[in-house]
């Protein structure tokens, strides 16, 4: 079974990607749902180790969240967003 920190450090690295895709300018529908369901299954992992559950569901929650309502592929971009609105006016 896989180890709840290798599992978070794992996640982090997926935000990450994430977060660099589109400042190299490749934006793909196909890699925003991969990034999400790599995600969903990383927190469902996670959860089941029991260790940093609460991390675990709302980092997923707020991953279906991000994807549902605006399309993005995960809760880090919520900042991003937050930067653009905020800076923007």
């Amino acid at each position: 079974m896989t180890s709840a920190n290798r599992l978070l450090i794992f996640a982090i690295i997926l935000a990450g990607v994430a977060q660099v895709l589109p400042v190299m300018e490749i934006k793909s529908t196909w890699i925003g749902s991969l990034l999400v369901t790599t995600n969903v299954l990383i927190c469902l992992l996670g959860y089941r180790t029991g260790r940093y559950r609460l991390f675990w569901l709302v980092w997923g929650l707020a991953t279906l969240l991000a994807f549902l309502a605006f399309g993005l592929s995960n809760p880090l971009s919520f900042v991003t967003v937050g930067l653009i609105i905020v800076l923007g006016n």
